[in-house]
């Protein structure tokens, strides 16, 4: 029969799967987590003893305990990304692996987005909105795109989809700076990227996770279609030089 100790920390770690509990939050008090479980604060303290050995939590001196990054970043395991970077065709495998994970987080977040989810989704959306349309600082559009995306992946509250994206950070930011590069110059390409933003937004606030989905696959699809007509034109540039 498992102690009461042990029963705290399953219920701890429950927090964690579910993503109230997400990695680099802080973890309730023990004052908190005492009021919130019904048991003492030595309980709580011999859990949390226990989720640090697990290297579950962190905890530092005069900060308190954070939840710990359950996957290492792909751009921080090795030459991954930089390889990838270095062949501008492989961009299209990451769109691939996109496709597939955005289109199920965007339904997802849809579903199971809690209010406070869909309002990082909204303020991420309209911080895009809110960049000039002839914008000159790329760095921005990109870090305002990935945060849009970013803020999706969360709303999922899928534990294992949001590690598992939040572990391929690296490679989503890198196809994101592609598109960015090179199709928002394009007024064709970055109208459609827009309205496919818009769309995606749309479905996840009106709960409509199949139309999420879709518009999430879509523009994906869209990204993919700009970026090989482009490849395909700068090559045939270089041909005629």
């Amino acid at each position: 029969m498992a102690s009461v100790a042990e029963k705290v920390r399953g219920s701890i770690e429950d927090l964690v799967l579910n993503g109230t509990l997400s990695p680099g939050k802080k973890v309730p008090s023990e004052r908190q987590l005492s009021e919130r479980l019904g048991v003492s604060r030595s309980m709580i303290r011999e859990a949390l003893q226990e989720l640090r050995a697990k290297k579950i939590i962190h905890t530092y001196q005069g900060r308190g305990s954070y939840v710990a990054e359950m996957i290492e970043p792909v751009d921080k395991q090795g030459p991954l990304l930089g390889l990838i970077l270095s062949h501008p065709e492989s961009i299209f495998d990451v769109l691939d692996v996109r496709e597939t994970l955005e289109a199920q987080a965007s339904a997802l977040a849809a579903e199971n987005g809690t209010d406070q989810d869909h309002y990082w989704i909204t303020k991420a959306f309209k911080a895009m909105q809110c960049q000039p349309e002839k914008s000159t600082n790329s760095a921005i559009d990109i870090d305002l795109d990935h945060a849009f995306h970013t803020a999706i992946y969360s709303a999922s509250n899928n534990p294992v989809l949001m590690h598992l994206l939040k572990s391929l950070s690296g490679l989503m930011k890198s196809s994101v700076m592609q598109s960015v590069n090179n199709l928002y110059h394009s007024k064709k390409y970055k109208s459609l990227i827009d309205a496919d933003h818009e769309a995606i937004y749309t479905a996840i606030l009106q709960r409509e996770s199949e139309a999420a989905r879709i518009a999430a696959a879509n523009h994906i699809q869209h990204v993919r279609e700009g970026l090989k007509i482009m490849q395909r034109k700068s090559g045939e540039k270089a041909s005629n030089i």
